[in-house]
């Protein structure tokens, strides 16, 4: 496969999966209500923010 033709197919599986997550957050919000939806978010962010500042620091 020539680099051409990995760029439509990166974009394509980039496009589902923002609508993949969307859906999932759709979701939660119907079922659980939106304070839920909001803390389970800032979760989410604070856990990838702590991975990521872990991960770095140990790659130093």
């Amino acid at each position: 496969m020539t680099g051409r033709n990995l760029n439509p197919s990166f974009m394509l599986m980039g496009d589902i999966g923002n609508g993949a997550g969307t859906a999932i957050w759709g979701a939660v919000s119907a079922g659980a209500g939106y304070v839920l939806t909001y803390a389970l978010a800032g979760v989410s962010t604070l856990m990838g923010c702590l991975f990521h500042g872990v991960y770095w620091t140990k790659r130093k």
